[in-house]
């Protein structure tokens, strides 16, 4: 009943916003060009039926898969479609607001300012420019690089870690994205690989298949990930199944010791909450007196948040994501607002931080200014005490 409670408080959420800023486009699209009553009726039906297209199409993909994810993909792809359309008219805005505001001041009204910004070309320039954001921005989701860190540890023996983190399988990443996510870890040859989250999106029904590709891969260490928001949505058995699976260890709320190498903790995301477990699980204060004190310690979370906390217990590198870096930009300014840093590497003390920009997408299948990563950790002894 939670679950569903909070679906329903969600896409009402959704709804609300997203209605809201179709609604505030149309409403700029009128007061630029003049429309006969069957355009308007014609684009407020559009509206309308894009507005609730997303949670549409995922019901349908349920009844109809094939259909259904196809009509996922063009809702999604509309969705970033029409956020740069929403931000090109809010800029817009923006500046006849100063150019009033301006005006004002001088006691006079900058009138070339004004006819530029109330011309009628204004609305095939903000659709053309959205166009080529989109198309750019699909291709920059898809260039997926390695990102190489040095870390320098003097109590680690040299390990090599790959990250991937937030990948989202399932109808918008599938098979391509993921053989080619692979291709990069084989290549990078680590010791080790983490995931921090949000490998699934939230359809499991049609990602079995992926499982074997994951299987595939065989580090010398072995293979470890975190639960993330989305591992929750999804239904938390089935994400584990899938995981084991893949040969993929899940740490919920566990320690790994590998002996003379490293210890790895792993935590539950937040999200566990939703499924009402009435399980007590441990603590960052219980699993860091389970590590080995000899060892560099690595601290899987899915959020970068409490990173204070751990490296007060002695964690010396926390590995999270979760933030996309915003994914299209300017949206990680947004997201600075309830997580900072939103991306990179941080040093606190002597411990790390790394928030990775992730390795896949989630809604609209682009990235803009936030390119996907496969993450590759060195640590090495070269800081000898």
């Amino acid at each position: 009943m939670r679950i569903g409670l909070s679906f329903i408080l969600f896409f009402t959420i959704f709804i609300t916003i997203y209605g809201g800023v179709h609604y505030y486009i149309f409403s700029n699209i009128v007061k630029l060009i003049k429309l006969s009553l069957k355009l308007k009726i014609i684009l407020v039906v559009l509206f309308i039926s894009m507005t609730i297209s997303m949670p549409l199409s995922r019901i349908t993909e349920y009844l109809y898969p094939d259909t259904g994810k196809k009509l996922t993909l063009a809702s999604y792809i509309w969705m970033g479609f029409i956020f740069y359309v929403f931000i090109l008219f809010l800029i817009r805005s923006i500046l006849l607001y100063l150019e009033k505001i301006i005006g004002i001041l001088k006691r006079q009204e900058l009138f070339f300012i004004k006819n530029i910004l109330s011309n009628s070309i204004v609305l095939p320039l903000i659709i053309l420019l959205s166009v080529i954001t989109c198309i750019y921005s699909y291709n920059e989701a898809l260039d997926i690089k390695i990102n190489t860190l040095q870390i320098p540890d003097y109590r680690s023996h040299p390990v090599n870690i790959i990250q991937i983190s937030d990948v989202h399988l399932g109808t918008i990443v599938g098979h391509e994205r993921l053989s080619k996510i692979i291709s990069l870890i084989n290549d990078a040859n680590p010791d080790i690989l983490v995931i921090t989250g949000d490998l699934i999106d939230s359809d499991l029904d049609n990602i079995d298949k992926l499982s074997p590709l994951l299987s595939a891969v065989k580090p010398r260490y072995g293979k470890y990930a975190v639960t993330g928001n989305h591992e929750f949505y999804a239904g938390i058995d089935k994400a584990q199944k899938f995981y084991k699976d893949a040969g993929i260890k899940l740490l919920r709320d566990e320690v790994e010791i590998i002996p003379g190498i490293l210890n790895i903790i792993g935590v539950d995301d937040p999200a566990v909450k939703i499924i009402g477990t009435n399980i007590k699980r441990k603590d960052i204060y219980q699993l860091t007196k389970e590590t080995d004190k000899k060892l560099f310690t690595l601290l899987l979370n899915h959020q970068p948040k409490d990173f204070d906390i751990a490296e007060s217990l002695g964690v010396n590198m926390q590995l999270s994501g979760h933030t996309h870096n915003g994914q299209i930009f300017p949206f990680n300014l947004l997201v600075y607002i309830f997580y900072h840093p939103v991306t990179g590497l941080h040093k606190i003390n002597n411990a790390f931080l790394y928030i990775s920009k992730g390795t896949g997408t989630w809604g609209p299948p682009m990235r803009f200014l936030s390119q996907p990563e496969v993450t590759l950790i060195k640590i090495t002894d070269n800081m000898k005490p």
